[in-house]
């Protein structure tokens, strides 16, 4: 599987703990992101992750951004038929096509999260046992799985404290690492 991977400054251990087992499987990473910790703009490490998946020159792509804000802003002014080609099709015709590939990527989306969710709650204690959704136009694809998770919330001290040791930065990272490898291996991305 050909996958295209970005990060910024905060993501780099996990990226490169996420790079080195999906190779370690024989998986061809396309490495879009910085290497080191200083910082660098969104957009630079975003922009190239997309632009893979519009060209079809990957069959999957993530995006590790520290605080999601910025990836998600930028995400959210994104073309919202994400590549499907409804343009010469009528607009009753284009719906409904839009909504099909849209409720197949929702149903894909949701099956992965469970998987990262599940994971994620061995290593940390969870705000909901359930999968939210949220209206960001790039967890509203219609072809491509997108799924946007919150590790801890800055506004909470003890959270914040907690997400600045290597050991749960190290913890969430492999539970990551996990959940990415399974959804592969049981063929649900």
């Amino acid at each position: 599987m050909n996958i295209s991977i970005g990060n910024d400054h905060a993501g780099v251990d996990l990226k490169e703990t996420i790079i080195l087992y999906l190779e370690s499987k024989g998986h061809m990473l396309h490495n879009h992101g910085t290497n080191n910790g200083e910082s660098v703009d969104y957009a630079d490490f975003i922009h190239p992750v997309a632009q893979d998946l519009e060209d079809k020159t990957v069959d999957m792509g993530i995006v590790i951004c520290g605080s999601g804000n910025g990836a998600a802003n930028k995400e959210n002014s994104a073309d919202l038929i994400g590549g499907v080609s409804i343009e010469d099709k009528d607009n009753v015709l284009a719906q409904v096509i839009l909504d099909l590939s849209q409720s197949a990527t929702i149903e894909t989306s949701i099956k992965a999260s469970s998987i990262l969710l599940a994971k994620l709650g061995k290593v940390s204690k969870l705000h909901s046992k359930n999968i939210e959704q949220a209206g960001f136009v790039v967890l509203k694809s219609p072809d491509i799985p997108s799924i946007l998770v919150e590790t801890a919330f800055l506004s909470n001290s003890k959270e914040e404290k907690k997400l600045r040791t290597k050991k749960f930065q190290n913890n969430i990272a492999k539970a990551l690492r996990d959940g990415i490898v399974e959804i592969i291996r049981k063929g649900i991305i």
